[in-house]
Formats: structure tokens, C-alpha cells, sequence
């Protein structure tokens, strides 16, 4: 991928030595130069940059009428401020900045804050064509739902509502997960991990969220943080205080609490329509 990027620097020095520093960056392009703060915004609505590196010190800019500005875009650039001596937290916070330069600039941090802006791009392009996909598949799923006689029986026939299908944001593409083929999903803080195999997939949001979504005759809440897919379970085997130890076809070990006992023994005799 490449970096857009845009210089504000009322210092021409500055910014000639930021431009010298970013060269070894191959991927790295410089779309404009700013040596007044008026010139800021209007330089990112016309060049669209990916990340702006601005002087805290920057004369006729404000950081929070930057910060303000800056938020009412769809997709605003990430905000790196150069700073003389100590960062000042304040206005490190006023001008929501990603990262911090400090002057004169060293080459080592220079190659540091331009990976960390290639690893935050590349997080906001997945999360971004991930939601795109997921409301195309949602809107496809509704026009399912819509649609009259045989088509809306085979359509209520292949899940009843519940999801079929996830898009999941690897890197910079989005791979489609058939809900089918999970093995498990366990919750990880505010994500949940559906484990597929060996692949892992991260999605955000949580475990009892997805629970609902989820067809019941064939997923099941083991665990405060664990569903299964009730056609991966191979053994069950007593553990302590009525819990058990849950052995999926992989051999990946999990355990049943006591208190989610009766979600698996409703998915177990829960008829499936032929």
C-alpha cells in the first residue's frame, strides 16, 4: 500500500528535512507542503491525504479547531504532531493525535511512525470494506426475506433469520466465513475469535450478541466465554463440581460449565428439519 501525506511546517527547514527522512520510505509520498495553518484543511479536502504531520507550534492553526474540523469528515487523516523538547499531553489530546514527532527529527523514529501509520491505515481500509461487505450480505439477506412464494420458503428453509455467513477483515481483504464451518468462538475482551481449524478470524463485538444470531439447533453456549458448534463435539467427559470437559473432532479441549448445561442438551434434541 502507500502513504498519502501531508507536511504542515511554518519552517521550510523542517520540512525539507522531513521530506529528506521520508525518502528512504519508498511507499511514502508527500502530496503537499503548508507553511500557514489556514492552509491546512483546505489542503486535506483537496489532496485527501492519509496522515498529516503538523508543527504543535504551527502559526494560525488551533489544535482543537483542527481536532473539530477534522471530525466532521468520514475518513479524516491520522494526525502526527512534531514537537520541540517535551510532548505536551494536552495538546497531544487536543488535536486527537495518532503519534508524536520530536524535533530535529531522527530517521530511526521517522521509519517508527510511518510503520505504525501503514498498520493503522491498513486497520481502517479492512474494518472499512469488512462493514461494506457485511451490509451488502445484510442487504442481500433482507431481499431473501422479501421476496414472495418458493423463494421466501427456501429462503426461511436455510436458516429461519439466523446467520449463515460472516465476513471477517484479514489484513487488507475480507474473507467470507460459512458459519457452518466454525468449531468454536470465544470471546477475547471487546472481540470475539471464531476458530475455524488451525485459522483464527477476529470480529468485534460480543459473545451474546452473536449467541442471538446464531442458529440454536446447531451452536451452544458451553461457557461464560465459549460457543460450540454442537457438530464438532466428538466426547463429553466428567469434570469437577458437574462441569465437563467438552473434546472437539480436532481434539481441542473445552469445558462445559454446569450452569450452560442445559443450552447443549436442547441443541442435542433439537430437531433439524430434513
Amino acid at each position: 500500500m502507500r502513504l498519502s501525506l501531508l507536511i504542515a511546517d511554518a519552517d521550510p527547514q523542517a520540512r525539507r528535512a522531513l521530506r529528506r527522512l521520508l525518502h528512504p520510505e519508498g511507499d511514502v509520498r508527500v502530496v503537499a507542503e503548508c507553511d500557514c495553518g489556514r492552509d491546512v484543511m483546505p489542503a486535506v479536502a483537496e489532496y485527501g491525504p492519509d496522515v498529516i504531520i503538523v508543527d504543535v507550534q504551527m502559526p494560525g492553526l488551533d489544535a482543537i479547531e483542527l481536532a473539530a474540523s477534522l471530525r466532521k469528515m468520514s475518513q479524516p487523516p491520522f494526525v502526527i504532531l512534531a514537537v520541540e523538547g517535551h510532548v505536551p499531553a494536552s495538546e497531544t489530546f487536543r488535536a486527537r493525535a495518532t503519534d508524536h514527532l520530536l524535533k530535529p527529527f531522527e530517521r530511526e523514529r521517522i521509519a517508527d511512525a510511518m510503520q505504525h501509520m501503514r498498520s493503522r491505515t491498513e486497520e481502517r481500509k479492512a474494518a472499512l470494506l469488512g462493514y461494506r461487505v457485511t451490509t451488502l450480505l445484510t442487504e442481500l439477506h433482507d431481499m431473501a426475506d422479501a421476496v414472495p412464494g418458493e423463494l421466501a420458503g427456501l429462503a426461511d428453509a436455510r436458516g429461519r433469520g439466523f446467520r449463515e455467513r460472516f465476513a471477517v477483515p484479514d489484513g487488507e481483504r475480507v474473507i467470507i466465513v460459512k458459519a457452518t464451518d466454525i468449531d468454536c468462538i470465544e470471546a477475547e475482551g471487546h472481540y470475539v475469535r471464531l476458530n475455524i481449524g488451525k485459522a483464527r478470524y477476529q470480529l468485534r463485538g460480543t459473545l451474546r450478541s452473536l449467541e442471538q444470531q446464531l442458529d440454536p439447533a446447531r451452536f451452544a453456549r458451553i461457557h461464560r466465554g465459549v460457543i460450540v458448534n454442537v457438530d464438532r463435539i466428538h466426547e463429553l467427559h466428567p469434570w469437577f463440581a458437574g462441569d465437563y470437559l467438552v473434546r472437539l473432532l480436532d481434539g481441542r479441549e473445552l469445558r462445559l460449565s454446569r450452569t450452560y448445561r442445559a443450552h447443549l442438551d436442547a441443541a442435542f434434541c433439537h430437531l433439524r428439519p430434513r
